[in-house]
C-alpha cells in the first residue's frame, strides 16, 4: 500500500497555536502540529496580524510552527487558507500574501513547507522584535 503524500505549512501569526479564529480551528482539525520552526525573514506588525518579508540577514528570524497535512485534507484546507490570507494565484500583484514553499529550520533539521509572505508595501510598519508574533501580541 502506498503511503499518502503529506504537505507542510509554516504559520507565524494568527494561525499559531492558541489563536481564536475559525481558520486556526480549521488548520488544527485538518492537520497535525509537528513542532516549532523558524526561517530567515523579518516580521512586521500590520495591526490585526503580522506579515513576514524574506530576508538574507541570518540575524533576522521569524518564528512559528509547522503543521503536516494529509493530501486528502490539503485541497479544501489550502483553498480556505488562501482566501483568509488574501492570496490569488491568478492575481499575484494584488494578493495581500503570496504562498511559496520555503526551507524551515526545525531544531537540527530542515523541512520544506508552504509559507505566506506579505506582498504589499509596508508603509512605515514596525518590525516585530525577535520575530515572534505571539510574544509581541502578549506585550501589547
Amino acid at each position: 500500500m502506498r503511503e499518502e503524500t503529506k504537505q507542510r505549512i509554516f504559520v507565524y501569526g494568527t494561525l499559531r497555536s492558541g489563536s481564536q479564529n475559525e481558520f486556526f480551528n480549521l488548520l488544527k482539525s485538518s492537520s497535525k502540529r509537528i513542532g516549532p520552526g523558524k526561517l530567515n525573514a523579518r516580521l512586521y506588525d500590520l495591526g490585526q496580524s503580522p506579515g513576514a518579508k524574506p530576508g538574507n540577514d541570518k540575524k533576522q528570524v521569524t518564528v512559528g510552527e509547522v503543521y503536516e497535512v494529509d493530501q486528502k485534507n490539503w485541497g479544501e484546507l489550502i483553498n480556505k487558507l488562501d482566501e483568509y490570507e488574501g492570496f490569488d494565484a491568478n492575481n499575484l500583484v494584488d494578493s495581500e500574501y503570496i504562498r511559496k514553499k520555503e526551507t524551515i529550520k526545525m531544531g537540527s533539521k530542515n523541512v520544506s513547507a508552504w509559507i505566506y509572505w506579505y506582498n504589499l508595501p509596508l508603509r512605515g510598519r514596525r518590525p516585530i522584535k525577535k520575530g515572534d508574533y505571539v510574544m509581541h501580541k502578549s506585550r501589547k
